[in-house]
């Protein structure tokens, strides 16, 4: 029988208390455009995640949000891929988990919605 010293342990033992609260946060509730939307939902924002990302390869979700858009129940994912300039905003269909649409936003883009955005809170 292989034995590990005691520090191994107890070290490898918090990474993984860490890497779970990690995503155990990631998969948890998500901001909603205004209250009772995750009522509505039939998708999950893990799945809803999960197609966002299969979208876009190697991209990491900056923010994320359930909305109403045109009428429809989204989840909205603003992903940024690597290096490259500006984001794409997936949105995931709420009730199916269908994309809907994959948009490019320039950084100007992204500026002018921040903007709009931090207006509309005030």
């Amino acid at each position: 029988m292989m034995t590990f010293p005691r520090w191994i342990l107890s070290s490898t033992g918090l990474c993984a208390g860490l890497i779970t609260l990690s995503c155990s946060h990631r998969n948890g509730a998500i901001k909603e455009e205004s209250s009772g939307l995750a009522a509505e939902a039939k998708i999950d924002p893990a799945t809803a995640r999960r197609a966002a990302l299969a979208r876009i390869p190697q991209g990491r979700i900056e923010k994320e949000e359930l909305e109403r858009e045109d009428g429809k129940l989204v989840y909205s994912f603003d992903i940024k891929k690597g290096s490259e300039p500006g984001i794409e905003e997936v949105r995931v269909d709420a009730l199916d988990g269908s994309v809907v649409a994959v948009e490019h936003e320039d950084p100007e883009k992204e500026a002018a919605e921040a903007r709009q955005e931090k207006g509309a809170q005030q």
